[in-house]
């Protein structure tokens, strides 16, 4: 299988004359994709296409490969899992002989065009293709049809700590929130900004600034240098919120050189006598 097919996308994979080969599998007979980059499926999304099926069948067969005593899914996990929401028993199928390097690509280009990966699930279904078949990032990015540079920047977000990667996974920052936080090597100051991010709901640019103060001049001193100052904020952030519930309004504290201060928000009088009476100043 030529990698300029698969950059291609997979139609190229699929001659027309294929297209007459397709097969009534039964479902139980089918196991999923083992180089399947995606890792969540979302439950309603699958129930929503479950109903459509249930109207209008499986419209696309999807892609198999024969092992020994069953089939493995190349493409269309989805729609199988979906298909035994709907009750049916088979599924169509077009079965195709090919190893498991091919299998990988195919999986992975799938998800690919269909834009289903979160940029974490990408990055690690291009590490797969470069580790279990020593490919290069050349190679790589030809087989998906995307540009090196553009393996290489999602290859780099592997580097950041778990805690990151998973609420880049959950779509609570973005990549290019992460991105900006692989400008520091320390750990937990990266874990530290993921949280002051999604607390202030910081966009890009902003989380960029704030890294670029830690690293300016003086690159891993600065950081030692701004550890505390991240923890503060952090700190401050949280007990801004601790104390606003329990008045039941907005609470900023906002450190000064010299003078601090802590704002509470009210609305009208009567949100004003509330306050104070959880202040206990009043009873």
């Amino acid at each position: 299988m030529s990698r300029q097919a698969l950059g291609r996308g997979l139609g190229a994979l699929l001659p027309t004359n294929e297209l007459d080969m397709v097969k009534k599998i039964p479902l139980e007979q089918i196991r999923p994709n083992p180089f399947q980059p995606r890792k969540d499926f979302n439950d309603e999304a699958l129930k929503e296409l479950a109903e459509s099926i249930k109207t209008h069948g499986v419209l696309q067969p999807v892609l198999l490969r024969k092992t020994d005593d069953s089939y493995e899914l190349i493409a269309g996990e989805r729609r199988w899992r979906a298909a035994k929401i709907a009750g049916l028993t088979d599924i169509p199928a077009i079965i195709k002989e090919i190893d498991e390097k091919s299998m990988s690509q195919m999986a992975l280009i799938e998800n690919l065009q269909r834009e289903d990966l979160n940029p974490i699930e990408e990055a690690i279904a291009y590490q797969s293709l470069l580790e279990k078949f020593s490919m290069t990032q050349e190679e790589v990015a030809t087989a998906v049809g995307k540009n090196r540079v553009t393996i290489t920047n999602a290859l780099r977000l592997l580097k950041l700590p778990p805690f990151v990667l998973d609420n880049v996974s959950r779509g609570t920052i973005s990549a290019g929130h992460a991105k900006a936080l692989l400008s520091l090597s320390d750990e937990a100051i990266q874990k530290e900004i993921c949280l002051l991010v999604i607390e202030e709901g910081w966009n890009v640019r902003q989380t960029e600034d704030y890294v670029r103060r830690i690293v300016d001049g003086a690159g891993k001193k600065a950081e030692k240098k701004e550890r505390k100052t991240v923890q503060e904020d952090i700190f401050i952030k949280d007990l801004s919120n601790k104390i606003g519930e329990h008045l039941g309004t907005r609470v900023k504290i906002k450190p000064g050189k010299k003078v601090s201060k802590i704002e509470i928000e009210y609305y009208n009088n009567d949100d004003l006598q509330r306050i104070i009476k959880s202040i206990g100043l009043e009873k």
